[in-house]
C-alpha cells in the first residue's frame, strides 16, 4: 500500500515538475508551445527513467542481501544436519555398545540430548535457557552479528566478584567478543546498583574511571531506585543482573547461581527489560561516584581490559605507603 501511493506521488510531482518546466520554457527563453511540450516531455521521460533506474539497484541490493542471508540459513541448517545426523549415529553405536553395561557416560548424553530439547522448546514458548558463564569464551563468533545501533546495555551488581570478573579469563573474553563488535563505545549504558559507602571505594573509583576512559557510558544507582524501576515486575521476573545487546539477546543472573545466568530472544522481554533499564538510568544522574585525583593518576592511559593490572598497581602502592608510614619499632 505505501509503496503504491509513494508511486503515485511520483508521477504526480514528474507531471506537475513538467508543467512547471514548460511553463518557465515558454515564458523565459521564448519557446513556441511545441518545443516546450517536447521539453517537458523529455524531462518528464528522463526523470521517471531515472527514478526506476534507482527503485531497480535498490531492489537488486535488496534482493542480493536476502539471498547472501538464505545462503547462511542453508548451510546453517545443512550444518546443523549433518551433526544431528553424526550425534544420532554415534549414539546409536554408543548406546548398543554398551546396552548390557548401562555406564554413567550413556545416562549423562541421554540427559544431554533431553535438554537441548527442552531448551529449544523454552525458546519457542518465549521463555528463558541456562547460559553457562564461559560461554562468551567458548562460542565466540555466536554473538559477533550484533548490530552496531543505540540500544545496546549492559546492567550488572558492583560488587567485588563482579567486578573481578571482569579481569578474569571469561569477562575478558565478554569484552572482546561483544563489547568491541561495537564501534562506538558510548552506545553502551552500564549501570552499577552501589551499596552504602561504595562510592568512597578505590577499586570501585578504578572500575568506573576505566570504563570512562574506555569510552563506555557509566552510572551508578541506589538499590532503592532501582526496585522502583522494576517495581511492576513478577517475583519470578527481576534479575539480580541483566544485559540487553542489540535488541536481539537478553540475558539475566540466576539468583543463587553465582555468574550462571538465563538467556531469552522473546521481544516482549526484551522490551519490558529495556523499558525498566531506561526508567532506572534516567534516576541516576547523582549518583556516579566522585573520581579522587589519586584514583585518577592510577588510570592514566589505561583502559578497561587493564582493569586487573591497574587494581594490582593500586593495592601495591598503597602497601608500600603503609610500610614507609609505620612506626620504627625498638
Amino acid at each position: 500500500m505505501k509503496n503504491n501511493v509513494r508511486s503515485v506521488f511520483e508521477v504526480l510531482f514528474s507531471i506537475l515538475w513538467s508543467i512547471i518546466v514548460f511553463v518557465v520554457s515558454s515564458v523565459l527563453f521564448s519557446l513556441n508551445e511545441f518545443n516546450s511540450l517536447i521539453l517537458s516531455l523529455t524531462i518528464f521521460i528522463g526523470w521517471r527513467i531515472i527514478v526506476i533506474w534507482l527503485r531497480h539497484e535498490k531492489s537488486l541490493d535488496a534482493f542480493e542481501e536476502l539471498l547472501a542471508e538464505q545462503k547462511v540459513l542453508r548451510d546453517r541448517k545443512g550444518k546443523i544436519k549433518s551433526t544431528l545426523l553424526n550425534v544420532s549415529f554415534n549414539w546409536d553405536n554408543l548406546a548398543e555398545g554398551f546396552s548390557s553395561k548401562k555406564p554413567f557416560i550413556v545416562d549423562l548424553y541421554d540427559e544431554k540430548i533431553v535438554d537441548i530439547n527442552t531448551e529449544l522448546e523454552s525458546i519457542n514458548n518465549g521463555g528463558w535457557i541456562p547460559v553457562e558463564p564461559d560461554i562468551f569464551r567458548r562460542y565466540p563468533y555466536i554473538l559477533s552479528p550484533l548490530k552496531d545501533d543505540k540500544n545496546n546495555y549492559f546492567y550488572a551488581l558492583s560488587n567485588f566478584s563482579e567486578i573481578k570478573w571482569f579481569s578474569s579469563e571469561d569477562g575478558a573474553s565478554y569484552l572482546l567478543n561483544i563489547d568491541d563488535k561495537i564501534n562506538d563505545k558510548s552506545n553502551i549504558k552500564r549501570l552499577f546498583i552501589l551499596n552504602d559507602g561504595d562510592k568512597d571505594n578505590p577499586i570501585v573509583q578504578i572500575f568506573f574511571q576505566l570504563h570512562k576512559n574506555s569510552g563506555y557510558k557509566i552510572n551508578g544507582i541506589s538499590w532503592k531506585k532501582m526496585a522502583a524501576a522494576f517495581a511492576g515486575f513478577k517475583t519470578s521476573e527481576r534479575p539480580s543482573g541483566f544485559g540487553i545487546y542489540g535488541q536481539e539477546i537478553i540475558w539475566k543472573n540466576m539468583e543463587g547461581r553465582g555468574l550462571y545466568g538465563e538467556l531469552s530472544v522473546n521481544p516482549e522481554k526484551i522490551k519490558m527489560y529495556t523499558d525498566a533499564f531506561n526508567k532506572a538510568w534516567d534516576a541516576t544522574k547523582e549518583e556516579t561516584p566522585h573520581i579522587s585525583p589519586e584514583i585518577m593518576s592510577c588510570c592514566i592511559n589505561k583502559k578497561l581490559e587493564d582493569l586487573s593490572d591497574v587494581i594490582a598497581l593500586y593495592k601495591q602502592k598503597n602497601q608500600t605507603n603503609d610500610k614507609r608510614e609505620q612506626p620504627a619499632t625498638v
